[in-house]
């Protein structure tokens, strides 16, 4: 039998009545306790322990799902073996040890295929909805394959797309007007396992079995017809968290404009892209104060376009995406630190607003011969106060008319320039650049480079201002190499 411990605290505690609320929507799926009761703000933490079985996985859903509003979860010391976690509308903590102490691992296998059946992002964890909080645990995944080797899907193989598959809403779960989803994942460790046997990575063949940590974004396969969908809503934050041996660390994708997403403090090492965000309208993006280490192709990517999979989704143009990256220490060896692609000025500028992008006060450790900073069509970009040491081929390269598709490097219907960067303030003195410290392509414009040394500057656009720093012509670069997206195989028939 289980242990589930009650804890009373000694301080009198004054219980809150809930009141039952009709939205007067279709509720889908039955609502947890923990959504339908409202929040109550005093309620007795639960213990829990292994079970002696070594399998926790119905007990604990139930336990979670039935908890109570403001509910603390409190997982003893040990080992827990779960298998595939569906939850909804939770609103409370489950809280480790520490994340050295309590390790919560995947118990294979995990039926993919029973997923993508019902049109839903495949994942180990499903969390849709609520007002979750995790801390103090490690989520790892064991060797070898996670899903059914008999049975699986051709496109992911026996890997395992998503730990955490996280979106304010979904098919069984549709509540378009309710509250936005809230999610916070403070000390956690996220440990992806190794597949040496990758002979049924049936399209993306690497040694990860599992591609991401955290999915958070619509939960379907391909927009069903007929169906409205809305952009995600919620706040989501990643603070002082580990990520190791992932295809992506924590990808966001169709965050709108009552979306937050920060990531801050944490350590992302050995991932192929630690942080990958695509096609987010109107919301705030924050990624400050972390440590990337063994990236293997970029640290960090970010797109806008949304290759169909938004196409029965409403998107106004309501105000810039930001993003503001400040404060890390990237440590990169033979790949790009940060990307940016501004498709949507480039392919169809009426339908979207450009991007807006302050990239400040961090440190590139760089050991390699690609382009750190690549901004494609970018507008108003702020690269300033930063610090670059080591090799590589070019610090900054700004360009227009150019971005990626999901193959690799194209030009744009549209010549658009990238306008208006704004490049001040940093340090290029420790770093040996093959080409240039900054390149202003042929299709930038207004652009404005201030420094304090005598490192190059190739400039080849218009009306472009230099400071401070050596001028010189020609060095045409086509930024970064082949852009491998994690998330092509979805819906790659109806592309």
């Amino acid at each position: 039998m289980k242990k589930f411990i009650f804890l009373i605290p000694a301080a009198l505690c004054i219980i809150i009545a809930s009141c039952s609320k009709d939205s007067g929507l279709d509720p889908g799926k039955g609502l947890s306790p923990g959504f339908d009761k409202g929040f109550k703000p005093c309620v007795p933490p639960i213990t829990y322990s292994p079970s002696a079985d070594g399998d926790d996985t119905d007990e604990l859903k139930a336990l979670i799902s039935g908890a109570e509003p403001g509910s603390v979860i409190k997982l003893s010391q040990g080992e827990y073996h779960l298998g595939y976690m569906e939850l909804y509308g939770f609103n409370g903590s489950l809280v480790g040890a520490g994340k050295e102490k309590t390790k919560i691992i995947l118990k294979p296998s995990i039926d993919q295929l029973s997923q993508l059946d019902e049109n839903k992002t495949p994942g180990w964890w499903r969390l849709i909805g609520g007002d979750i909080t995790l801390s103090d645990i490690t989520f790892l995944t064991p060797d070898g394959f996670l899903s059914d080797e008999e049975d699986y899907d051709t496109s992911i193989g026996s890997d395992l797309y998503s730990m955490f598959m996280v979106n304010n809403y979904n098919d069984e779960y549709y509540h378009p007007d309710g509250p936005p989803q809230k999610l916070l994942v403070k000390n956690c460790s996220f440990i992806g396992g190794t597949n040496k046997d990758m002979s049924k990575d049936m399209y993306w063949v690497t040694e990860h079995n599992t591609w991401l940590a955290f999915w958070i974004g619509v939960d379907y396969i391909w927009p069903k017809d007929g169906v409205n969908y809305l952009l995600t809503k919620g706040d989501y934050v990643f603070k002082e968290c580990y990520f190791d041996n992932f295809l992506d660390g924590a990808e966001g994708f169709s965050l709108g404009e009552n979306a937050t997403f920060t990531v801050t403090g944490c350590r992302l090492n050995k991932c192929k892209i630690p942080l990958f965000f695509i096609a987010n309208y109107n919301s705030c993006i924050s990624i400050t104060n972390n440590i990337f280490t063994g990236s293997q192709q970029y640290d960090i990517f970010i797109e806008d376009i949304d290759a169909g999979f938004l196409s029965n989704t409403e998107i106004n143009p309501i105000r810039r995406c930001s993003y503001v990256i400040t404060g890390n220490q990237f440590n990169t060896r033979q790949v790009s630190s940060i990307v940016l692609c501004d498709t949507w000025i480039g392919t169809d500028p009426t339908q979207r607003l450009p991007m807006l992008f302050t990239i400040k006060g961090n440190l590139f450790n760089l050991n390699g011969s690609d382009c750190c900073i690549t901004a494609l069509n970018s507008q108003d970009p702020v690269i300033r106060n930063n610090r670059f040491t080591g090799t590589c081929e070019t610090g900054v390269y700004i360009n227009g008319g150019i971005t990626q598709d999901l193959f690799g490097i194209v030009t744009v219907p549209n010549i658009v320039c990238a306008k208006n960067a704004l490049i001040l303030g940093n340090n290029f003195s420790g770093l040996k650049a093959t080409n240039a410290a900054v390149v202003l392509g042929d299709k930038t414009m207004n652009c404005t480079v201030i420094g304090t040394g005598k490192e190059k500057v190739v400039d080849d656009g218009i009306n472009n201002k230099v400071t401070g720093m050596k001028k010189v012509p020609g060095g045409h670069h086509f930024g970064p190499l082949i852009r491998d997206n994690v998330r092509t195989w979805r819906g790659r028939d109806q592309l």
